[in-house]
């Protein structure tokens, strides 16, 4: 541990608060209760350690393990560094109880071993813990572990000086304001008195219309299009899908292909459409599957597989071969590829482009992501 404590000593590389702050990085206490049941050379190394970053470290009777005052906040951790069976339950009613005595409460959890790492996993949903409340650290050894507490607690410590946390707050507000008018009809006035009346857009999504009648000035309609735009699949909201198949990609496809031509050309038939492009073709290749077998939703790993072990060394000899050219180009120079489909890799011999497309489901979910996280998304660095 001789190099992670050398990364410390740099004022400019791992550790910000030296660069900001004069007389140390500021206060350790650690519980006597859980000093006493550690080893004796792993408490020489903790403190050695945080000598080394400028912490002062003190013994104190506290009710988490460590409590560290850095910046003028004071982050409390509790650390697990020997999880088994037996300590499974009075670590999570410990947690339920600290959780409401501290706001900023870690839990550092040391997990060297497949078996336990899996007795963590399900005894973290058994015992009801909510995302981010409080956040849990899981690491693979004890030095780790230490080493992710005090970067956590100096991280925070720069966050309150800067005042990073309402800056945040203040960027979600201007995302969670595009996300509400990008519903039609809904304008700036509306989303602030949702905001203000119901809060965050998951609460808004489970608000009814008479919900929002009642607590704000929103009219009727917009009342009925806010329920419908997260409730009903028919509407804004969600792709149609139903029991037999997915939302295809064909059309977005082809929208690209006319886009790049320049030629926008309106015919109900395809293959008339594009005949005004000199040696456009339609060229299928198979997926590998027999024509009797299912392509339903629900079987898509196994079209999935079979795209990848028998489409994809078709297609590479397609490729080469150029059965891919056309009169006007006989070798193909790009591919143009559907960005979820997973047979077009880097080891192809030609040029790739991936083009995602995307719904407003999935615009939707990438705008809302950071504020949904909440505070679990402001806690990590």
């Amino acid at each position: 541990m001789a190099n992670l404590e050398a990364r410390y000593r740099d004022p400019t590389a791992q550790n910000p608060s030296k660069a900001t702050t004069s007389g140390g990085s500021g206060v350790c206490m650690m519980s006597t209760t859980w000093r006493d049941e550690q080893h004796p050379s792993f408490i020489n190394f903790i403190s050695s350690f945080l000598s080394a970053n400028s912490f002062r470290l003190n013994f104190v009777p506290i009710a988490p393990d460590f409590i560290f005052n850095c910046g003028g906040l004071s982050v409390a951790f509790i650390f697990v560094t020997n999880l088994d069976c037996k300590c499974i339950s009075p670590m999570f009613s410990r947690v339920q109880k600290l959780k409401g005595q501290f706001a900023h409460l870690y839990v550092v959890v040391v997990l060297p071993t497949k078996e336990q790492n899996e007795l963590f996993v399900h005894s973290y949903f058994k015992y009801g813990m909510e995302l981010g409340k409080p956040t849990f650290v899981p690491v693979e050894d004890l030095e780790m572990g230490f080493e992710k507490i005090v970067k956590i607690a100096i991280s925070r410590g720069v966050c309150k000086r800067q005042d990073v946390i309402p800056k945040l707050k203040a960027e979600a507000m201007d995302v969670f304001l595009q996300v509400l008018t990008s519903i039609p009809g809904i304008e700036n006035h509306d989303a602030n008195a949702l905001n203000q009346a119901i809060g965050s857009i998951e609460a808004i999504a489970k608000a009814s219309k008479e919900y929002i009648l009642q607590n704000t000035d929103l009219s009727a309609d917009k009342a009925e299009i806010i329920s419908r735009f997260f409730r009903d699949p028919n509407f804004y909201m969600s792709p149609k899908i139903n029991r037999s198949e997915k939302q295809g990609h064909v059309n977005s496809m082809l929208k690209l292909a006319d886009f790049i031509h320049d030629c926008l050309v309106h015919y109900t038939d395809i293959e008339t459409c594009f005949s005004c492009y000199p040696g456009f073709q339609f060229k299928t290749v198979s997926d590998g599957l027999s024509a009797d077998h299912p392509r339903s939703l629900d079987k898509f790993m196994e079209l999935d597989d079979s795209l990848n072990s028998k489409t994809k060394p078709l297609l590479r000899e397609m490729l080469v071969s150029n059965q891919l050219g056309s009169n006007t180009r006989p070798s193909l120079t790009c591919i143009i590829v559907d960005g979820l489909i997973s047979i077009f890799t880097s080891d192809m011999p030609i040029t790739l482009i991936y083009y995602f497309h995307f719904s407003l489901n999935k615009q939707i979910n990438y705008q809302i992501f950071p504020q949904a996280m909440g505070e679990s998304a402001t806690s990590h660095y």
